[in-house]
């Protein structure tokens, strides 16, 4: 019933095309944040369909849009280095990696030292926390809300990420700001939260 919910949304979610009015994309996107709201927005990879990580209830409802089970952590565009610092732990490579990977096409996954900074329903509850800083306006907005932001493609688990409008207004967000179809791949996953630094490309 919630998924069904959902998806009578779609046709009333409000569409923003950022290559014509960014600045109200940027102002659109601080306010559903700050609402605990839904949307799906660009980054430097593809579209992301995210909300303030901190709000249970918002990030539950992405999982529901995306038929996503509770046990797989979702990652969040941190609102800066300093965030990440303060909220994980760094070990002397994963602190070089903040440094030369970020902002890019990369998610770092952490151990975490504070793991009240995100809802148990983002990471599932884990001791890790996947964490992205894109080379992409997006993150200059997350850097002003302050807060992390859920950052997940827009897909049913399992599908292709959605690259066409027409496909983003299928998922059931409450804000679509659109700049373009994506053609664009996932970020890289670099993991260091064991004895081992693990890439994996997606």
């Amino acid at each position: 019933m919630r998924a069904t919910s959902a998806r009578l949304r779609t046709t009333h979610a409000r569409i923003i095309d950022a290559r014509k009015n960014k600045a109200l994309a940027e102002k659109e996107i601080a306010r559903c944040i700050r609402s605990g709201a839904v949307i799906v927005y660009p980054t430097d990879t593809v579209y992301g369909v995210g909300c303030d990580a901190r709000c249970a209830a918002a990030v539950r409802r992405i999982r529901v849009l995306k038929g996503r089970g509770f046990a797989k952590p979702f990652s969040v565009i941190a609102p800066s280095r300093q965030w990440i610092r303060a909220n994980c732990f760094l070990s002397r490579e994963a602190a070089q990696a903040v440094n030369r990977l970020l902002p890019g096409r990369y998610t770092l996954v952490l151990r975490l030292k504070n793991k009240g900074c995100v809802a148990r329903a983002t990471n599932a509850g884990r001791a890790t926390l996947g964490v992205r800083l894109p080379h992409h306006w997006i993150a200059g907005v997350v850097r002003k809300a302050g807060v992390p932001l859920v950052t997940t493609s827009v897909n049913k688990s399992g599908e292709p990420p959605a690259r066409t409008l027409r496909e983003l207004k299928e998922f059931g967000a409450d804000l679509i700001v659109f700049e373009g179809a994506k053609r664009g791949r996932p970020s890289t996953i670099v993991d260091f939260s064991g004895k081992k630094t693990i890439f994996k490309a997606r």
